[in-house]
């Protein structure tokens, strides 16, 4: 999972593998291919007798870099089943990828280490005895996560079923007046016990709540509570995972 060839440094001994047999011959012919395109009539060029092994195409006519090129694929190439050129392998081309496989599986990597939590260094102390040369480990990266850069509070409004939560300290933070007077009221009948004041027979929609005693309105089930929060600032990347929304 996440493998790249890149964290695998057996790709240097491969990398060394083909350049041991890759000739100064190949990089020529296929530097100077198009040799073979720059001369219009080759009907009537023959191919001599080059020599391979030390070509300096920079001196030479077209025709003659054709002719090298020519030479050059007569000797170090051949044709595959699909009429292809392809460089003659140093052995059949399914031993040396077998042989190539097991040389590489037998290679012992070593890994350079990553991600170092901490460095050596020196720290020099001055006195008057002359410098003091003290190694110490000195911590690398965040040494924790992410902290809060603020903490603010602010207003949160929500709309709550009166229900058994609503004690004298919840019944304080009901928005309108008259309704939280009535609960009050409603919780003190019970000794404070708002289970009893506000479940079962005593449920709003069962046992009504009156906001007053000429019956003009009563509490709904559900008030309207406004409550201090706190809200903190910290520090987000900015990426494809930021929501501004939140």
């Amino acid at each position: 999972e996440d493998w790249t060839k890149r964290n695998d440094h057996r790709h240097h001994a491969m990398d060394a593998l083909t350049i041991a047999f890759t000739r100064r011959q190949f990089i020529q012919y296929l530097n100077h291919l198009n040799a073979k395109i720059d001369v219009t009539d080759k009907s009537d060029i023959e191919l001599r007798d080059y020599n391979l092994d030390d070509v300096d195409f920079s001196a030479k006519s077209p025709r003659d870099r054709f002719g090298i090129v020519r030479a050059l694929q007569n000797k170090y190439l051949y044709k595959d089943e699909k009429q292809k050129y392809r460089f003659v392998p140093p052995m059949p081309i399914d031993e040396l990828r077998m042989e190539a496989k097991r040389q590489l599986d037998s290679v012992l990597v070593s890994f350079k280490a990553k991600n170092k939590v901490c460095t050596k260094n020196v720290n020099v102390i001055k006195s008057r005895n002359g410098n003091k040369r003290c190694p110490q480990l000195t911590p690398r990266g965040p040494l924790h996560n992410e902290t809060i850069y603020g903490k603010n509070l602010e207003y949160v409004t929500k709309d709550e079923k009166v229900g058994s939560s609503f004690d004298m300290e919840k019944i304080a933070t009901v928005c309108k007046k008259s309704y939280r007077e009535a609960l009050l009221r409603r919780l003190n009948e019970f000794g404070g016990d708002a289970k009893k004041a506000f479940t079962g027979k005593n449920a709003l929609d069962k046992n009504p709540i009156w906001v007053d005693e000429h019956h003009s309105a009563k509490v709904p089930g559900r008030v309207n509570t406004v409550s201090m929060e706190p809200v903190y600032t910290i520090r987000k990347a900015v990426d494809s995972s930021l929501n501004i929304d939140n």
